[in-house]
């Protein structure tokens, strides 16, 4: 099983993510709290992130919480990102929910 390197911007560490593993299970799972857990299932927005540099594919995430020019700009939630390679990324600031 490949193992890729998830570097979060203003971390002194990195974490290991398994192939097929979601992003913020495996921040999760190595005991990195740098990432806001909310669902789990990408219908909270709570968990978004700014990717920055690496391959990855994402699951299917709530259009409230990330538009379609946001997925260009890089913003998709952890709980639906599977690294497809080495990533560089930032926790998104919090935001005020687009429905409300």
């Amino acid at each position: 099983m490949k193992k890729y390197i998830i570097t979060v911007l203003g971390q002194d560490r990195t974490y290991p993510c398994y192939e097929g593993q979601r992003l913020l299970h495996a921040i999760e799972g190595a005991g990195g709290d740098c990432i806001r857990v909310g669902c789990r299932e990408g219908g909270c927005g709570v968990c978004r992130v700014k990717i920055h540099s690496g391959e990855y594919e994402t699951g299917i995430m709530s259009k409230a919480h990330i538009g379609e020019e946001e997925k260009k700009q890089g913003l998709v939630l952890s709980c639906r990102v599977y690294p497809k390679g080495d990533l560089t990324v930032e926790p998104a600031p919090k935001y005020k929910n687009r429905q409300e």
